[in-house]
């Protein structure tokens, strides 16, 4: 999807320095809203994967970042270079409650506790905007 049309882009790069791994929230024109897994390779650029959520999974993964649920997992569906895959995001929350963790097979994301905040509120703010017609 061309840059230009995204309302939200926002991208997380984890609370190490040197992190080899991004995480991209992204909401398009038409509402649909995708996590972006990013995996650096060899030549600094990302190999992306993408999964489209819905607002039912955005406001599961706010309850993880608030602190009601200690985890949630979903199957998502996409196509890649090898055709149709199924891949699974795992959302969960550290036992001393410091940290979330955003995992699909290839990569984990931490997120301090300044970027779940920020995580939460742009996903209120992306449920919002697809709820509008």
């Amino acid at each position: 999807m061309p840059e230009n049309s995204l309302i939200i882009n926002k991208a997380f790069f984890g609370g190490r320095s040197g992190a080899k791994n991004v995480l991209k929230i992204t909401l398009n024109k038409n509402k649909e809203c995708y996590f972006n897994f990013g995996i650096e390779q060899q030549n600094s650029k990302y190999l992306w994967i993408p999964c489209k959520m819905n607002a039912s999974e955005l406001g599961d993964i706010i309850n993880v970042l608030a602190g009601k649920i200690s985890s949630i997992a979903f199957f998502h569906k996409f196509n890649g270079k090898k055709g149709e895959t199924t891949r699974q995001i795992w959302i969960n929350r550290s036992n001393d409650n410091k940290a979330v963790f955003i995992k699909i097979k290839e990569l984990t994301k931490p997120l301090s506790l300044g970027e779940q905040k920020v995580l939460e509120l742009l996903l209120s703010q992306i449920i919002v905007r697809m709820s509008l017609s």
